[in-house]
């Protein structure tokens, strides 16, 4: 195989394909093999592992997952670097379309990805609906990874850090450099992980109720309570807001209303 995380090689193979990176599209390749075998060695995979990829590209990822022996599936939009897995990678089990349209199979057990910064949000909480999964290694712009892992009262704290909070276990493995793209980005990425994902709550009318707090979010609950006619709310809640709250009252608030 051609190690495609060379940017000699990388390089040779868009010059060949006649292909630019769309920055549409988020396309920043890793060019980093040391940050691959991390992201491959945290993953923790076993050859009975079913492991979707999303947006492969030229499949720098994809050669490394595809070596552990488990089945890979992967989804690719664009259509020159799907016609390359296709033809370069036999095994591959290739989804060309869109992560947020196609449909996924139900076996899939783990998630191994390197997220576009346009569609992150959108794509975790799809993630999070597959029935049997069980972790997902993200790597992502670093200021989505901060969101993500915020707490009360923290800037970037909503619906995304409490949905990933109520649905498993999450921390940043580690950083990586712009240097480690080609073409390099104007940001840093980091590396997360969601791990012991839980399957008990409606995530659709989790996140729905999340997004309705949180449009309001500078006024208290009792406010809030009020406008969107919840029928209960306990009183040690009603001076507070959505902000202050964590994860878990969050849950708390949102059994409570249905």
């Amino acid at each position: 195989m051609i190690p495609l995380y060379q940017p000699s090689e990388l390089k040779k193979l868009l010059e060949s394909l006649g292909h630019k990176p769309n920055k549409n599209l988020g396309q920043n390749f890793l060019i980093d093999g040391n940050i691959l075998d991390k992201i491959v060695s945290a993953s923790d995979i076993s050859s009975q592992d079913h492991i979707l990829e999303v947006g492969p590209g030229p499949g720098a990822l994809t050669q490394a997952l595809l070596k552990t022996e488990a089945k890979v599936t992967a989804v690719e939009l664009d259509q020159a670097f799907a016609t390359h897995l296709q033809e370069q990678l036999p095994t591959l089990d290739l989804i060309v379309g869109d992560i947020l349209k196609v449909p996924l199979p139900d076996s899939l057990t783990k998630v191994v990805a390197n997220l576009p910064y346009y569609i992150t949000s959108a794509t975790i909480e799809r993630l999070l609906t597959l029935p049997h999964l069980t972790s997902l290694t993200l790597m992502m712009q670093s200021e989505v990874a901060t969101k993500i892992l915020s707490q009360p009262k923290e800037s970037g704290y909503g619906p995304l850090s409490i949905l990933c909070s109520a649905f498993g276990d999450k921390k940043r493995l580690f950083k990586v450099k712009a240097s480690s793209f080609y073409p390099k980005p104007a940001v840093e990425s980091s590396v997360i992980q969601l791990t012991n994902i839980k399957r008990d709550i409606n995530l659709s009318q989790f996140l729905t109720h999340l997004k309705k707090l949180f449009s309001l979010r500078r006024k208290t609950l009792g406010r809030i309570a009020t406008e969107l006619q919840f029928d209960s709310l306990p009183n040690a809640l009603s001076l507070r807001r959505p902000e202050e709250l964590s994860w878990e009252e969050h849950l708390s608030l949102f059994s409570s209303t249905i």
